[in-house]
């Protein structure tokens, strides 16, 4: 098995083995929140449709845990939503433990995006992270840039 993947299934399984901090936050919508560090964790699907906000230092981590038994789409960014660092968060240290994303079209994410299955990157859509997925990444004129050291 190739060094990267037993990377990436070591770090998807230290981020959904984490204890959470808060849980099922929002009935999972979580836009237009200001979040501090901490593991958050749903059984249900977590949709982002207006800008988000995650604030604290440079040494702050956040985790979340999205999980659902049926397999669909456990995080949906919107069409021209944004994460938004504030306060010198930093990419690196957010984390997306999830079964699918769909980033949509001309959204701004962060982090790095674990899936266990499929990472759907709409038209112009873009990360300043990290995008390991199961199954699939499928990208449309995206941009990903790795985040710092």
């Amino acid at each position: 098995m190739d060094r990267a993947l037993i990377d990436a299934i070591a770090a998807w399984s230290d981020g959904v083995g984490r204890t959470p901090d808060y849980t099922e936050l929002g009935g999972g919508n979580i836009g237009g929140r200001n979040l501090g560090p901490a593991t958050y964790k749903w059984n249900t699907a977590v949709v982002i449709p207006a800008n988000l906000t995650l604030t604290g230092g440079p040494n702050d981590v956040w985790i979340f845990q999205i999980w659902q038994q049926d397999m669909s789409v456990s995080l949906s960014v919107g069409a021209g939503v944004q994460i938004i660092l504030a306060g010198g968060a930093l990419p690196q240290n957010v984390y997306w433990a999830i079964n699918r994303a769909a980033l949509g079209t001309t959204s701004k994410s962060v982090g790095a995006i674990m899936a266990d299955n499929e990472i759907v990157m709409n038209a112009g859509a873009s990360i300043n992270g990290r995008v390991l997925a199961g199954s699939a990444a499928n990208l449309d004129q995206n941009t990903v840039t790795q985040p710092g050291p």
